[in-house]
């Protein structure tokens, strides 16, 4: 229960953290943050050919990022303490000639909680979401057949989403997690990735006045790919450029 409480604790200051971060009055909200990533995104016909370009390159176990709209997005971006650039990600396999994205999560895109396969092109959606990214680890065959096997095992077991974001428990895992775990089980601990703490965190919020959280670790999103494992590939954002 206490745990469950720091938890709580801590994505609640995130969220408040990130939403200030990002609005300088906290009170920016998921209309604000779709109506400004609309007017600023690039043409759409550029955009699908970004993605029928990108697509072509993805070969099976391929780590894919995404960022997307709302104030959701940049609280969970802001877990990631180096490059905050994504907000999600899965494991992509190549089935019957189409890409599809196996992740973990929750909320409004998957209330039933249980891991998802998406298609590559829901997944990264360009109406929807404001850009992804394509990553690679550094797998040997038989690696990549056991990254394979344990992807599929989970997701017909139906593996659950981690509200806690626990990582000592298996038979629940939020997205980063289920990467995390499942490299580490398909190279039979060879690729171990690293993971963040936060020691004596403060909670922000005035309700929870003077508590502090003495450690908290868990694997974020910029640890699966910041890591000599790990080889970027492309990123593509659908916003322009700043400087245009």
């Amino acid at each position: 229960m206490k745990r469950n409480l720091a938890v709580c604790l801590l994505l609640c200051s995130l969220a408040i953290l990130s939403c200030k971060r990002n609005s300088g009055d906290g009170k920016k909200n998921d209309t604000e943050f779709r109506d400004y990533h609309a007017m600023n995104k690039r043409p759409e016909a550029e955009l699908q050919q970004l993605l029928k370009e990108n697509k072509s390159k993805i070969k099976d176990g391929d780590l894919i990022f995404r960022s997307d709209d709302g104030v959701e997005s940049e609280s969970l971006r802001s877990f990631s303490k180096t490059d905050a650039s994504f907000s999600h990600c899965g494991f992509a396999f190549i089935e019957n000639g189409e890409v599809y994205v196996y992740n973990c999560m929750a909320g409004v895109e998957n209330p039933g909680e249980k891991m998802l396969r998406v298609s590559f092109d829901s997944f990264v959606n360009i109406r929807e979401k404001t850009g992804f990214g394509l990553f690679r680890y550094d797998l040997t065959e038989p690696e990549l057949k056991n990254l394979q096997v344990i992807t599929k095992e989970n997701f017909a077991k139906g593996l659950m989403f981690d509200k806690n974001f626990d990582l000592k428990t298996d038979d629940k895992m939020y997205c980063a997690e289920m990467i995390d775990k499942f490299i580490k089980q398909a190279t039979n601990n060879r690729i171990i990735l690293p993971t963040t703490k936060i020691e004596n965190f403060r909670i922000r919020d005035p309700k929870y006045k003077g508590v502090v959280l003495k450690e908290f670790e868990y694997s974020a999103l910029d640890n699966l790919f910041l890591n000599p494992y790990c080889k970027e590939l492309v990123r593509i954002s659908y916003l322009v450029p700043k400087d245009k």
